[in-house]
């Protein structure tokens, strides 16, 4: 079964290696930062859920279940909806 792995890279400083956020078999899309830089928010169709993702590597995962539901006013049949500009933007 396919893997997602979501890693985070420095972008100044010297280069190293990448710091593992989240790893989870199935397929993960839509990576979306919070305005603050504080969380990283990730879709994951086939679990029906948003994951929400502590930048710093804490333990902080938080997961929102039924987000076609939630989001699409009770329809189950919708698709999946896209993260694209979640917050604040």
């Amino acid at each position: 079964e396919r893997k997602s792995t979501v890693v985070v890279y420095a972008l100044t400083g010297a280069a190293g290696p990448g710091r593992e956020l989240f790893s989870q078999p199935g397929r993960m899309t839509d990576v979306e930062w919070s305005p603050d830089g504080r969380w990283v928010l990730v879709a994951w169709a086939a679990a029906d859920q948003w994951v929400f993702l502590r930048a710093d590597g804490g333990r902080g995962i938080v997961a929102s279940s039924s987000i076609i539901r939630q989001l699409n006013r009770g329809s189950a049949s919708a698709p999946f909806p896209s993260i694209s500009g979640w917050c604040c933007r």
